[in-house]
Order: structure tokens, then C-alpha cells, then sequence
């Protein structure tokens, strides 16, 4: 049988092919154009709540890992090279506010001053403690200290190489304390600095003594 393609049968079957198309697409599973598409579920409060609260611990998350450390009381002291004499305020781990001061420094003292000759060789400081804080506040006689080039720091020995050895206290606001330390130190290592630190402080170097 022979068709002939008219001009108007050919516009007919542009128009009719595509309706056909968007009849029987539906049926294959896919949305038809033009055609209404269902409405999504509503989102629960709960997961709006879920949502929310997650946003501001990321929030929280990076504010605490852009903000600045907390600096120690001695990162706000100027950095100027401390030495015999120099005051050094410290915070104690009680809270409190210290000035403390090496008064004087004697290297390689003998044995015969005192009762036991020492493993290596004794070192003395003359140390000087006050209150700046404003309550009481408690001084710790160990936590004065000596450390060497090495970077190994030593407390101070039971051993009193002086007759006016500092002893723990408590002082008073404005109250002030002085007395000798000894320390047992190697022979031969030299000693870089006189500090103060409590176990699980921060350091303060109260002299340093390198050149």
C-alpha cells in the first residue's frame, strides 16, 4: 500500500509523536514533562534540631582552634635577658603572684661546707621571695631550681651547705622571704640559668647566667 506524505499529514505527526511520548513514558517508571511532581517529605523537628545543634559545634570547633593561646605571666614580661638581681614576678600553682630574685651565685663550693661532700660539686644561690600578690601564698622551697647547658634541671639538695637555708613558707601580702639553697651538680657542667617551676608549670627563668 502506498502512503503519501503530505505537507499537512507530516505536521500531523509532529504533533502526535511527542504526545505519544509523554503518554507512555509514565509507564516506564520516569516523570513525564510538564507533568505535577509529588511532594517531598516534611523534614521532622527533630532533625531540624539534629541539624542545628551539629552547625554550632562546628562553629564552636573552629573559633577554639583560631583563638590564641593563653599567654603565661612571663610571655607578658618584656623580653629582656634576666640576671643576678633582676626581679621576676611568677605564678604560683595555687594562684598566687611571686617576685622572686637570685641575690647572689657561687659555683664549685667545697666539701667542707657541709656534713656530706657532695656526688659532683655545690652550687648556691641566695634567693629572695615576695608576695605581690593580693592573699596569701605559698613558697615551696623545690620549686627553685638549677639547670645546666645540658637542659637537665636539678631541685635543690636536703643538704644545708648555708647556715640561712630558704625554707617553704606561707607569706603574708607584701610579706618577703630570703635564704640560701644548695644543689648537687655534676663536676664539669655548666650552669645555664637559676629558675622556678613547679611540677607541670610553666618555666621562669629568674638568672640566666650564660654569657
Amino acid at each position: 500500500m502506498r502512503t503519501d506524505y503530505t505537507a499537512a499529514s507530516v505536521l500531523r505527526m509532529a504533533i502526535l509523536v511527542p504526545v505519544t511520548l509523554i503518554v507512555v513514558m509514565p509507564a516506564t517508571g520516569m516523570p513525564a514533562t510538564g507533568m505535577a511532581q509529588p511532594a517531598p517529605p516534611p523534614i521532622s523537628e527533630e532533625a531540624i534540631e539534629t541539624t542545628a545543634r551539629r552547625a554550632r559545634e562546628l562553629m564552636a570547633a573552629s573559633v577554639s582552634r583560631n583563638a590564641p593561646s593563653k599567654p603565661t605571666l612571663q610571655d607578658a614580661l618584656p623580653a629582656t635577658r634576666r640576671t643576678i638581681g633582676d626581679v621576676t614576678v611568677v605564678l604560683t600553682p595555687s594562684g598566687g603572684r611571686l617576685g622572686v630574685t637570685v641575690n647572689t651565685f657561687e659555683d664549685g663550693v667545697g666539701p667542707q661546707d657541709a656534713r656530706n661532700p657532695p656526688a659532683g660539686r655545690w652550687v648556691l644561690a641566695d634567693w629572695t621571695v615576695k608576695n605581690e600578690g593580693p592573699r596569701d601564698a605559698s613558697v615551696n622551697r623545690l620549686h627553685f631550681r638549677v639547670q645546666t647547658t645540658e637542659g637537665y634541671v636539678f631541685g635543690p639538695s636536703l643538704e644545708a651547705v648555708h647556715e640561712s637555708a630558704l625554707e617553704s613558707a606561707r607569706l603574708e601580702p607584701g610579706q618577703a622571704v630570703r635564704g640560701w639553697l644548695s644543689y648537687d651538680i655534676p663536676s664539669g657542667v655548666p650552669i645555664a640559668s637559676l629558675i622556678y617551676q613547679a611540677p607541670g608549670e610553666p618555666q621562669f627563668i629568674i638568672a640566666n647566667l650564660m654569657p
